[in-house]
């Protein structure tokens, strides 16, 4: 596999600084749902290193000549950390570090007086995300508007609303990121899969997109006479029975599962709220199969209070874990699937295992002789809303 790499670095206009060509070293990790980074290793003596200014776009590209497929944009982060170092035989390196687009959401909160429209929010999963994100960071970020501070951000809302189910919540003073991936949680307990994310779009302009995102490239609804799955996709399935994997791995674990959930909300005594819940399936496996907890919450709804009792139990309810570490030549990343896309694995047994390829880290090294070194690790969760 012949591999060539490049780094663009943008200034906050979106004009390109400079272009660097197989650059010593770096790494990205590429995180669904989460705040992915980078690091970006060079010498302390290249003229480069006086463009690093902060909050410039570090963009890295990637092409791999066999697979054909030209110049592909993998990693975009924000140059935040700078560190420099010098040996005692003279030598000189810089590295930068950063986030992701998605530090766009991590740095803020959702500043608005509590029970106002903009903190309090009953509605679909996708149409609380684009609006706490409208009224946080984007257009609506405004003192004019509630907000404690004005936090407007180059960034454009898109996203598909009233996809998901009903989420509510009383969000005042919370971590804006962490209700995104609280919403998406909830979206997937109860059987539907919504992603986020923000993409840089190039000229320093972000794009917030929400709903059904990522690729469907399970063998779900195969077509034996097309070969494609019931999204018209070609199938990407690891299994040991097609020699692209070095191991698979399934476990199932009851020792410490949670089966039984009562969540216990405002009121003092027998007026106390709560809500009680059950895993039927799992409860049902023996006459004492039944394992209990209860989680405390200041809600006072029922609907709350069972939403706040079925994340619990989807948290810790025993179900099949599977993990592999794939053979990355016979299926290539970036070419037959990419991360956030949902894949199949299957064991010698042929059970199917439906997941979606959640992180992603590549970390790239100049040989002595110069030839590219690149190392790929892939994490796959449970993946919902499509099957």
């Amino acid at each position: 596999m012949a591999l060539i790499y490049r780094v663009d670095l943008e200034n906050t206009t979106g004009s390109t600084l400079a272009v660097i060509k197989n650059p010593t070293s770096f790494e990205c990790n590429i995180s669904i749902g989460g705040k992915g980074n980078y690091q970006l290793v060079l010498s302390g003596f290249d003229d480069v290193v006086n463009s690093f200014t902060p909050d410039i776009i570090i963009r890295f590209w990637r092409n791999d000549t066999d697979a054909g497929n030209g110049w592909i944009n993998v990693f975009n982060g924000i140059h935040k950390t700078v560190s420099k170092s010098l040996t005692q035989s003279g030598n000189k390196t810089f590295t930068s570090y950063g986030p992701d687009s998605n530090e766009l959401l991590d740095k803020a909160y959702i500043l608005y007086a509590p029970n106002s429209a903009q903190s309090n929010k009953t509605n679909f999963a996708t149409t609380a995300m684009i609006e706490f994100v409208r009224e946080n960071i984007g257009s609506q970020a405004l003192v004019s508007n509630g907000r404690r501070l004005n936090g407007t951000n180059p960034i454009t809302i898109g996203g598909s609303s009233g996809l998901g189910p009903s989420w509510g919540d009383e969000s005042a003073g919370k971590h804006l990121l962490t209700v995104l991936q609280n919403i998406r949680d909830f979206s997937k307990q109860l059987g539907t899969q919504i992603d986020f994310e923000v993409q840089y779009l190039g000229n320093y302009q972000w794009l917030f997109v929400c709903g059904n995102l990522y690729v469907d490239r399970t063998n779900v609804g195969l077509n034996p006479n097309t070969g494609r799955n019931g999204s018209g996709n070609v199938p990407v399935v690891f299994s040991p029975l097609y020699n692209n994997v070095e191991t698979f791995y399934e476990s199932l674990s009851r020792y410490n599962e949670v089966n039984a959930v009562v969540s216990l909300g405002s009121g003092v005594g027998a007026l106390q709220q709560f809500a009680a819940i059950r895993n039927l399936t799992s409860v049902s496996q023996s006459a004492i199969a039944q394992r209990e907890t209860i989680v405390n919450s200041n809600d006072s709804s029922l609907a709350q209070l069972t939403n706040v009792a079925q994340s619990a139990l989807y948290e810790h309810v025993a179900t099949p874990k599977v993990s592999f570490s794939p053979l990355l030549n016979a299926v290539k990343l970036w070419k037959d699937f990419l991360p956030g896309d949902f894949i199949t694995a299957m064991n010698e047994d042929r059970e199917e295992f439906h997941q979606q390829l959640v992180g992603t880290s590549l970390r790239v090294s100049q040989s002595a002789g110069g030839s590219t070194v690149e190392q790929l690790n892939l994490d796959f969760e449970s993946a919902v809303g499509f099957l």
